[in-house]
């Protein structure tokens, strides 16, 4: 597809009030790195823990560039852009370690059908959280209230299609 003057695809301009797309359209993440202009676009990996037994709390990241008033994208889970010819399981795993510093290998959760596969991972309750420049700041929050903080309604499904998996029977 041909590459208008500024990175982004002709079609940019046209969904630009879709904001759930315009992260598939951008030619460049945010730190002037390379992503596929095919799908899979990227990644969600949600992150979770249980801190006593039947309880689980997912981890949110808060984007540095976000502003006061916005609430589409300003917190979700870690997630990223796809580098050209990367495949999606290498996506996950390198988000995951930019922008948490946790070198580990998230589960998949759903690969097919869409353009922003989803993974997720379970760590202990002592894990350390170390943010990457593109986040200011971190929480562990309910399953209830991460779903309230996050948008838009793309996270929001991330997240509800991997609680659907996770057993909060006590162990």
């Amino acid at each position: 597809m041909a590459r208008g003057a500024r990175g982004r695809s002709p079609l940019a301009s046209t969904v630009a009030d879709l904001p759930a797309l315009r992260p598939a359209l951008d030619t460049y993440t945010w730190d002037g790195l390379p992503v596929s202009p095919e799908p899979p676009f990227g990644a969600a990996i949600i992150v979770y823990r249980r801190p006593r037994p039947g309880a689980i709390e997912l981890l949110v990241l808060h984007r540095r560039a976000a502003t006061d008033d916005q609430v589409d994208w300003a917190w979700g889970p870690p997630s990223g852009a796809r580098w050209p010819g990367e495949p999606i399981g290498e996506t996950a795993r390198r988000e995951l370690r930019e922008e948490t510093g946790l070198a580990r290998y998230p589960r998949p959760v759903v690969t097919s059908g869409t353009d922003w596969p989803v993974f997720t991972i379970e760590i202990d309750t002592g894990a350390a959280i170390m943010l990457s420049g593109e986040h200011d700041r971190y929480a562990w929050l309910s399953p209830a209230s991460a779903l309230e903080v996050s948008g838009p309604d793309l996270v929001r499904d991330q997240i509800r299609t991997v609680l659907s998996t996770i057993d909060l029977s006590p162990g």
